[in-house]
């Protein structure tokens, strides 16, 4: 078994490194990898590119406020198509379709962490957990149907806090599954 698996390990190496003569055709595998970018290609010209991925980028306790705050994350880890703010803290869709959204969120405190995920002013899903003395972590995912200028954000309720120290325990995250 061994000396098959070094047989392999030496052919794979040998024909990695083996010459290509400018005045070669191409190999099918070539052909074939440069036909399948095309049809990628194809299929995704004229759609817009939309993925982000964020964390709070916060140091320390984020919290309470007397009101419900919306929470801005400056870490900005993924931002195609620049659809997220880092200014505001809400992601804008540009076209009607379905968005997959993720959320995760930490507390180290005695504090109860609460925040909701909100779509144009309303309450989408909460996220809560009360404190445990000990670290409270929490993450959920949805799926959601938006139209051209809807938008998207995280709310940290009043009197709630949450906590990051730069190892981004909480992120935000969204892409486009498809355009309706």
């Amino acid at each position: 078994m061994k000396s098959t698996v070094a047989v392999l390990a030496l052919l794979v190496c040998v024909t990695w490194a083996a010459p290509v003569q400018e005045d070669e055709a191409p190999t099918k595998t070539a052909v074939e990898v440069s036909e399948s970018k095309q049809q990628t290609d194809q299929l995704t010209d004229g759609l817009p590119k939309v993925a982000f991925s964020v964390g709070s980028g916060y140091e320390g306790t984020y919290g309470p406020f007397n009101t419900a705050v919306t929470l801005v994350f400056k870490k900005v880890i993924t931002n195609v198509g620049n659809l997220y703010s880092p200014h505001t803290g809400i992601f804008k869709a540009p076209v009607r379709g379905v968005y997959h959204f993720s959320a995760s969120v930490f507390g180290n405190t005695q504090t109860l962490v609460e925040v909701y995920l909100m779509k144009n002013g309303q309450r989408v899903f909460g996220m809560s957990e009360s404190p445990k003395g000990s670290n409270m972590s929490m993450s959920r995912a949805i799926n959601l149907l938006l139209e051209q200028g809807d938008e998207v954000y995280l709310n940290l309720r009043a009197h709630t806090q949450m906590y990051d120290d730069g190892q981004t325990y909480n992120t935000f995250s969204g892409f486009l599954l498809f355009p309706m």
